[in-house]
Order: C-alpha cells, then sequence, then structure tokens
C-alpha cells in the first residue's frame, strides 16, 4: 500500500459496500480496511483474534486476502463444520494479492 498508492482499495471497498447488505459484518484481516467510510461493521481477525472470534461473533461476510491470516483463517473456517461459505460475491486483487468476499451461512440457521 505504502509503496505504491492507488485508488484500487478504494475501489474495492467501494464495490463491497455496493454489493452487501447494510450493517452486513465483514470478517477478515483486511475487512477494516475495507469498510473504511461505509456503514458495514468489521471485525479484525488475524494476530490476537483467531478464525474463530468469526463464528463466534456470526459475521456475515469474510474477506479473504492472500496473507498468511487470510489463508489461515479460510483454512479454518473450511473446516469447521458449523460454517458453510458460499461462492464469493466478489474476486479482485489489491497489491498484487487477491482478494474475496465469501458469504457465510452458519449450519445452525437453516
Amino acid at each position: 500500500f505504502w509503496l505504491r498508492p492507488s485508488f484500487r482499495g478504494v475501489e474495492i471497498a467501494r464495490q463491497i459496500d455496493e454489493l452487501l447488505p447494510e450493517g452486513a459484518v465483514i470478517a477478515g484481516d483486511w475487512a477494516p480496511f475495507f469498510a473504511l467510510g461505509s456503514d458495514l461493521r468489521a471485525l479484525y481477525v488475524a494476530h490476537h483474534n483467531s478464525p474463530e472470534s468469526i463464528v463466534e461473533l456470526r459475521a456475515d461476510y469474510f474477506v479473504f486476502s492472500e496473507t498468511l491470516p487470510g489463508h489461515e483463517t479460510l483454512r479454518v473456517l473450511q473446516e469447521d463444520a458449523r460454517v458453510e461459505l458460499g461462492s464469493p460475491v466478489l474476486e479482485s486483487d489489491l497489491a498484487q494479492r487477491e482478494v474475496r468476499v465469501y458469504p457465510i451461512r452458519y449450519r445452525d440457521e437453516r
């Protein structure tokens, strides 16, 4: 971000805001960045906040970023029997890293 600033992040944030319902909760290591200036609520998931916090706090969407925390969170969610990730509602890239937004369905809500 710092070495090659661009408006790409702002563009992705706008797309996410337009695609998701008002007040949706997005989770991931880049989620707070993409929620800036919107009415989306963000859950930072990396380091001190474990991927399991997504399930505990019932986030609506997982924002995958091609980072170590992003890959770890995706793995944990895919292996969690309580969670079903839908097909990405957005696929993009930022700073030469893939970005995908997955809807989360909790199996006990059927």
